[in-house]
Formats: C-alpha cells, structure tokens, sequence
C-alpha cells in the first residue's frame, strides 16, 4: 500500500506493467520460496487494478520454461480464476473479473504506451483487431485458455485467417 500511495503521488507518471503467468507456471518456485505474508502480496493484480490508473498486464517474452507462456487467455485464466497449473490456490482476493482483464490487455495497456493510432476501432485509427472463436465474456472461466484467434487484421486487412493455408 505504501508503494501504490508513492506512485500515485509522485511528480512523474509511473506505469506498472505485470505478468500473470509467471506466478501461474512457476507456482512451485514461489510457494517454496517465499514466506506466506510474501506469498499473499505476490502479483497483486486486483490491487494494482483498483489503486493505479497506469496498470496494465503482458504478455510479452516472459522468461519462464511454460510451454506457451505468451498465451494471453492462459494468463487472462490465471488472473481471472488466480489458480496455479496445477489446480493450487495463488491468491483468490487478487482475481478479477474477465472484462477487466480484457481491458487491462488493451484499453489499460494502451494508456502506458500511447502510439497515435493504434488501440481503438474508431475512426482515424489503423483498423488492427482480432476476431475469436468464441464469445471470452461467456466462455467459462475454466476453458478461456481454449479460446483460438480465428483472424487477424492488420490496418483493416485480413492477414491470418485460422485454418487457412493462404496467408494473406
């Protein structure tokens, strides 16, 4: 608490950024290694969500041996259900919900790196998205890792399209 109060009064605008899926792969190493107070306070992403406008989670290049580690439905599960791979509690009062996990990938994100034009369907910005197979915000909490891109569209264009071997 007394680092978010500092953060958020400081002259200068800090931007925390974490990743889910370290405390979702690498369980083992965190509950052998860190006392339980430490254990508590680990990737307190409920938190940080509540208390700081410049929050956001990432996928990017995490360094853990996770087979797809820069999965982001498997790290938006984790966040979501705050379980380990193996079904063990990581913090259940630091879980959020799904729809604020989605923006904490991309409205959130985009505040802590604002590039002109990206970040929104609206007009005068260049059109990138993705579409899914499924609905994330009705798919069980337990099954969002199974959500698949089924296409992606680079500045308005179709680029990937699931199950097609013509790449746009």
């Amino acid at each position: 608490p007394i680092q978010i109060q500092q953060i958020n009064k400081a002259r200068m605008r800090f931007g925390v950024v974490s990743h889910t899926i370290f405390f979702f792969a690498e369980y083992d190493n965190y509950i052998n290694n860190l006392s339980p107070a430490q254990f508590e306070r680990a990737y307190p992403i409920r938190t940080f969500n509540d208390n700081l406008t410049y929050f956001a989670l990432s996928s990017d290049r995490p360094a853990t041996t996770w087979a797809d580690a820069d999965n982001v439905f498997t790290s938006i599960k984790a966040a979501v259900l705050r379980k380990a791979y193996d079904g063990d509690d990581i913090g259940q009062a630091e879980a959020i919900k799904v729809p604020q996990a989605i923006l904490l990938y991309t409205g959130r994100a985009r505040a802590l790196a604002p590039l002109v034009g990206v970040g929104l369907i609206s007009p005068g910005h260049e059109g990138s998205f993705i579409v899914l197979d499924r609905d994330i915000f009705t798919t069980p909490a337990e099954e969002i890792d199974e959500v698949q891109v089924s296409e992606t569209y680079i500045q308005g264009d179709r680029v990937y399209e699931r199950g097609s071997s013509n790449k746009h």
